[in-house]
């Protein structure tokens, strides 16, 4: 036991030692094991589809969509280059996103999924402005007079010359048969509606097949490093660490999330550096130094945790490795740092910009100094106790998730002794090459780039903060579990049946646990369902349920009614959580489900915008519910107030394209059936959503004019020729008010 934990480098140890209390005969059976683990925990989300920042780097990014060919853009672009243009934002992330191996894969996949070359899943615009649908790449000038270049259309459905530019000439992304019709096979999220979802969901499997492999990889990886270097000398230590890894809970927001393929790719690479630097420490080899080298660069371009291996390199060599003489070694890692910076200043933006007063980007933005402080502090306590007791598992801690501690908050103190204690024996055990310590310390150096006590991050806390840290967290708990049955004194003719029976419940409840959560990954709407019961306090989370709960009230599991084109035997209840309860029904006093359900996502939108007035999707999506339920006032309320926080954001001007002419129908109804003052209320929503709108004020003039109230036509003749001097109805309606007022 003590050789286990006190690590002392010896040539002469038996580095294959056989297992002493596992069923294990050969090096292949752990192996074997750990594989089908693997596959047996996270098989299940295969089925998943896309959640959260799936839509910016994979469907939003362009790209990504038209496959392999635009790998050297990937890696000389920021992660959310096509975010930021489609948002028309200036601000950027403090010190950028690069992660662009990540982003590679997901290109590379495209190309088996299938690529889209205008980088858009549907795409037909006349950007030459020529009059047809070309079906080659042409050049553009852009909205913003920037030069570009790209196709206009991804697939034209006919060959034909002088094609004028419409939809129909354009192959939707979903007919996979190329037919022209919505077929119900190509509804693939089973949502009985056809759209650009289906065009996400097509291929989701492969990406997430490829998570659930590079996961058992990182598995693998680690288990190497753990029976070559770390547990040299028993093969039981390196399994159980091993195996504790693998089960771990916290671990399904990285393999469940496509998203989350940075950190495995990054956690892949760092161990394989871990292992190669080892590796040239006992044997200075070129191969070794190679590999090692190759590794660093593959992890830095994995995401921002490779910067950790600085620490962890030294730290790792220093408990484990023979031979100390490694300067060439670092000298080359230095240079491939250098590499990699290089690529990053010329492809991000490096700098810090503004201080960022958006609470969703910045959760401290309300707090005090002390506040700050201490917080920070109580959620190094909150980051140990997920660790080993991962529950509940929750998507997203943005703000308002955690409340602010201070300095009389009995679990800041908590946490600062029992921190402090922690990391003083840490650091203390580490000196004496004690593998306990070393555990505890990478837990420490891992959550370093996340506790925001160094670096900014734009939540408190988010699960795949935890994946790195792991390490550290299984090292400790296998030699405490093995410490905890050697003062127990338990018989050796038990102790196995005691460590395997442990494990096997173990194994049980975290497979339970695992599936489970992998199920609410399915997508936004199974995952914000689930969480928002779990934490109602997230505005982020609140503002999502709320918004799909507006997306689906029209659908067929609420209404009872396919949507037209709909498949009628299609149904899609997002794993149980898309119902509608008789509860409910009298808690929003709704007549109907549809109404029930459009209650129900203002509800929790309203909580949102409580806890963040300047919660601007929250308005956005509030003024669509009310659309919706045809509360014309309060829906363009709303959007105002969204309007104000944030006057470029594409999609209100998307909103209110479609309501004006939404209010504009309105308004010829009522004006058909000489209700003038219904009429005249519509004139002026549309006046007030958009006081530029010619058309409406042209309306808005002559309907006074013929319900004779000449004073109002007057003034708002004045907005109308000021708009436009030479406006037709304008001037002829000023001529008739000035003949009314001679005689």
């Amino acid at each position: 036991m003590e050789e286990a934990i006190e690590n002392k480098p010896n040539s002469e140890q038996q580095l294959d030692a056989n297992f002493k209390y596992l069923p294990f005969f050969n090096k292949t059976q752990p192996v074997i094991i750990l594989i089908l683990l693997g596959f047996i925990f996270y098989i299940n989300s295969i089925n998943n589809e896309s959640a959260l920042d799936d839509g910016i780097a994979i469907h939003q990014n362009e790209f990504v969509l038209k496959g392999a060919t635009q790998i050297k853009n990937i890696f000389t672009h920021d992660d959310y280059y096509f975010f930021y243009k489609r948002m028309n934002a200036s601000d950027q992330l403090f010190g950028g996103r690069y992660r662009p191996l990540g982003t590679a894969s997901y290109a590379i996949e495209q190309e088996f999924i299938g690529t889209y070359r205008t980088g858009f899943y549907y795409f037909c615009q006349d950007l030459n402005n020529n009059g047809i649908v070309d079906d080659k790449q042409i050049d553009y000038t852009s909205e913003i007079g920037k030069n570009e270049t790209n196709f206009e259309c991804n697939e034209l459905r006919t060959k034909y010359e002088n094609r004028k530019v419409k939809g129909a000439e354009c192959l939707n992304c979903w007919d996979l048969n190329k037919n022209g019709n919505n077929d119900f096979e190509e509804d693939l999220n089973h949502d009985g509606v056809f759209n650009e979802v289906d065009c996400q969901v097509k291929g989701a499997g492969l990406r997430h097949l490829n998570n659930v492999i590079i996961y058992i990889l990182c598995c693998l990886a680690f288990y190497t490093l753990l029976k070559k270097f770390i547990f040299k000398t028993n093969p039981d230590f390196a399994f159980v660490t091993a195996l504790l890894f693998l089960i771990h809970p916290v671990h399904t927001e990285v393999v469940a999330y496509v998203f989350g393929r940075h950190h495995l790719l990054c956690f892949l690479f760092s161990c394989y550096t871990l292992i190669y630097c080892l590796k040239y420490a006992s044997n200075k080899s070129f191969f070794n130094i190679f590999i090692s080298a190759l590794s660093f660069l593959l992890a830095l371009f994995s995401g921002e945790f490779s910067f950790l291996l600085f620490i962890l390199i030294p730290l790792t060599l220093y408990v484990f490795a023979d031979n100390k003489k490694t300067l060439l070694l670092y000298l080359i890692l230095i240079s491939v740092f250098a590499f990699y910076l290089f690529m990053r200043v010329n492809s991000v933006y490096m700098g810090a910009g503004r201080l960022d007063t958006e609470p969703l980007n910045n959760p401290y933005a309300f707090a005090t100094g002390e506040e700050k402080f201490a917080t920070k502090i109580y959620m190094l306590l909150y980051y140990l106790k997920q660790s080993i007791f991962p529950y509940p598992l929750i998507s997203d801690y943005s703000f308002d998730s955690i409340s602010y501690r201070n300095f009389a908050s009995w679990d800041f103190w908590l946490s600062v002794i029992i921190n402090l204690s922690l990391l003083f024996y840490a650091v203390a055990q580490t000196i004496k090459k004690n593998v306990l310590g070393y555990g505890l310390l990478v837990y420490f150096i891992s959550i370093i780039p996340c506790c925001q006590l160094l670096f900014p991050t734009s939540v408190v806390f988010i699960e795949s903060f935890l994946f790195h840290a792991s390490i550290g967290v299984c090292i400790v708990l296998t030699i405490l579990l093995f410490k905890l049955l050697e003062i127990l004194k338990t018989p050796e003719k038990k102790y196995r049946t005691v460590l395997l029976t442990s494990f096997i419940v173990l194994i049980v409840v975290s497979l339970i646990v695992v599936v489970n959560r992998n199920a609410d990954w399915k997508n936004d709407v199974t995952l914000f369902f689930k969480d928002v019961k779990k934490q109602p306090r997230s505005v982020l989370i609140l503002g999502n349920a709320g918004a799909r709960w507006i997306d689906l009230a029209d659908t067929r599991e609420i209404t009872g009614v396919a949507i037209p084109g709909g498949d009628t035997a299609v149904f899609n209840d997002y794993n149980g959580t898309l119902t509608i309860s008789d509860e409910d029904m009298k808690l929003f006093n709704a007549k109907t489900k549809r109404e029930a359900a459009l209650k129900k996502g203002i509800n929790f939108l309203d909580t949102a915008v409580k806890l963040h007035p300047q919660y601007v999707n929250g308005f956005l999506n509030l003024g669509l519910a009310h659309f919706k339920l045809y509360s014309d006032e309060q829906c363009i309320l709303n959007w105002k107030r969204a309007e104000k926080l944030y006057p470029d954001n594409p999609y209100l001007q998307s909103y209110y394209s479609v309501y004006q002419k939404v209010l504009s129908e309105k308004y010829n109804a009522a004006r058909t059936k000489n209700e003038f003052e219904n009429a005249e209320k519509y004139l002026l929503y549309l006046h007030f959503v958009n006081p530029k709108n010619e058309e409406g004020l042209e309306n808005l003039c002559q309907l006074y004019f013929d319900i004779k109230h000449y004073e109002a036509c007057k003034n708002r003749l004045k907005e109308l020729l000021k708009l436009d001097p030479k406006n037709n109805i304008g001037n002829e309606l000023t001529v008739k008010l000035k003949e009314l007022a001679g005689k």
